[in-house]
């Protein structure tokens, strides 16, 4: 609100905000980007605000979200620093009239705040440093990656309209330095010189804007800031007679639009157990995995299209093996074939051997997934309501799944004989006796 010190402006940046699909999914995501980019976002604004008011409270603050925003991820370390040094080096350009003298505390501050990040990953650089370095370098971002990055940012809308929102973005950048230079360009050193970091050291798969994205997250909600501010900033010099009026109506027509052509709503709504899959994340202009509908090589087994003709939700269906690396899995594809709830089944103490990758353990407290079910267990499988339990024969983990055939010895076993079976899927029907679920 101060930033913009215009209400219809800020409004429509809240909007803009809540409602980012990239955000969003981050939000649901069990990785750490989303609670790292809220306590960077954090440290940012005390740092600021500690500029003209230098209390202990503010400066804690900073120290505290920095510690803990470069624990999560280390990278989120930059943006304390760039605040730290950006109000150092304006505190030296001081008047040389001014007692004591500014920097002194500034320097103080950035001492404190440096340690407060440094303390917490001590323990995990000394103990995991290779984790930390085979990270860096490997890929290098291109002009693809930034456009990509781009797209995802505002949301997936078609490339003019991201290119127009860009302009806004410029133009916002444009109202800010004429009214607060120095805020200004302490959102653009945050905005710009991570990224600049990121391309020059480069990491692995940082080619992709996706990925790239993730490095800078923080990026977003400043161009989001910006480019509110400069289309709010365009409609008040339009309409100058009525521009209040003008600027409210702008502001909620274009909250509602963008909620209406971004995919955050629909795919909260409909994705299921895969909203978080990276195929639906990957560029939001291809939102519903086009790509990979219409490529034979990830035709799904003509099972699920049978799925796909029963009445929704009137077939819950167990999948196994569960292979969490997304690249490799190919149930959020066939996912979209089907309107069926899924559990997903675990398969290690049923048939496997060795490390147990990718699975939690049998019955540990710690972990309540609501989605897993183990097979070697008949009565939690019974539990889950489920009609079909289906096995899927070809990979495991990106690998040819060569332990298929015992797996289907021990789950004919357990459940009988199969429904179906080929040689990419096997059928098991865990309610034989009662009549099949109706077709639409």
């Amino acid at each position: 609100w101060r930033a913009t010190r215009d209400a219809p402006a800020a409004a429509l940046f809240a909007f803009l905000l809540a409602g980012a699909p990239f955000l969003v999914m981050w939000s649901r995501f069990a990785r750490p980007y989303a609670i790292t980019l809220f306590l960077t976002l954090i440290c940012v604004a005390a740092l600021w605000r500690w500029r003209t008011h230098r209390t202990r409270k503010l400066a804690a603050l900073a120290a505290v979200t920095a510690s803990l925003a470069a624990w999560f991820h280390s990278i989120a370390g930059v943006y304390a620093v760039i605040g730290c040094l950006f109000i150092f080096f304006e505190d030296v350009a001081a008047p040389r009239g001014v007692r004591p003298r500014p920097s002194t505390q500034s320097l103080v501050l950035g001492i404190v705040v440096a340690v407060a990040m440094a303390v917490p990953l001590v323990p995990p650089l000394s103990h995991d440093f290779a984790s930390l370095t085979a990270k860096a370098g490997g890929d290098q971002p291109t002009l693809n990656t930034y456009g990509w990055m781009l797209a995802v940012f505002w949301g997936g809308v078609p490339t003019p309209v991201i290119a127009l929102c860009c302009a806004f973005a410029a133009w916002g950048v444009v109202v800010l330095l004429r009214r607060d230079t120095r805020l200004a360009l302490y959102l653009l050193l945050m905005g710009l010189l991570p990224g600049a970091m990121v391309t020059l050291t480069g990491a692995f798969w940082v080619h992709s804007g996706q990925n790239f994205g993730r490095y800078v997250l923080p990026l977003q909600p400043i161009l989001l800031f910006f480019g509110s501010l400069g289309v709010i900033s365009l409609v008040r010099a339009l309409a100058r007679r009525r521009a209040e009026a003008a600027a409210w109506t702008v502001a909620t027509t274009l909250s509602a639009a963008y909620l209406y052509a971004t995919p955050a709503i629909a795919q909260v709504a409909t994705l299921g157990p895969w909203y978080a899959h990276l195929d639906y994340h990957w560029d939001y202009r291809y939102r519903w995995m086009v790509a990979k509908r219409n490529d034979p090589a990830y035709a799904p087994p003509e099972f699920y299209l049978k799925l796909g003709r029963m009445v929704p939700g009137s077939a819950p269906i167990i999948e196994a093996p569960f292979t969490y690396e997304a690249p490799y899995n190919p149930l959020a594809v066939y996912a979209t074939f089907h309107q069926q709830p899924e559990t997903l089944g675990m398969i290690h103490d049923l048939c496997l051997e060795g490390f147990r990758q990718g699975e939690p353990t049998p019955r540990d407290p710690r972990f309540r997934f609501g989605k897993f079910v183990f097979l070697d267990d008949p009565e939690s499988v019974k539990r889950t309501g489920a009609r079909y339990l289906l096995l899927l024969r070809e990979t495991l983990h990106g690998r040819p799944f060569v332990e298929n055939e015992r797996c289907l010895a021990k789950l004919t076993a357990l459940y009988g004989a199969p429904l179906q079976v080929d040689a990419r899927l096997a059928v098991f029907d865990l309610k034989p006796g009662e009549p099949e679920p109706p077709l639409q």
